[in-house]
């Protein structure tokens, strides 16, 4: 059963507050450092919490699912910060 949207954005939100970094930040195309980490670390956590797949990972985000891929590539790697922020998250 997939989770309810509303109940995602809950949790996307309660990651950045998390993060200290407001939804909207992570939910923009910006690049600015540190948002993209961050953006990543909640892609990744978004995607294991709640079983999504990278393409429903892509649609929350408005997103690629090669982005999603490449989040996934950072958070993977110690010596990127996402693989730390995601270290933060529940």
């Amino acid at each position: 059963m997939k989770p309810e949207s509303e109940e995602v954005f809950h949790y996307i939100y309660k990651c950045c507050r998390l993060l200290d970094v407001s939804m909207m930040r992570v939910l923009s195309k910006t690049r600015v450092v540190p948002i993209p980490a961050k953006r990543h670390a909640i892609m990744i956590s978004v995607r294991h919490h709640f079983k999504l797949t990278v393409n429903e990972v892509g649609k929350l985000f408005e997103r690629d699912h090669s982005s999603i891929t490449h989040a996934n590539r950072r958070c993977s790697d110690r010596e990127q910060p996402a693989y730390y922020y995601l270290k933060l998250l529940p």
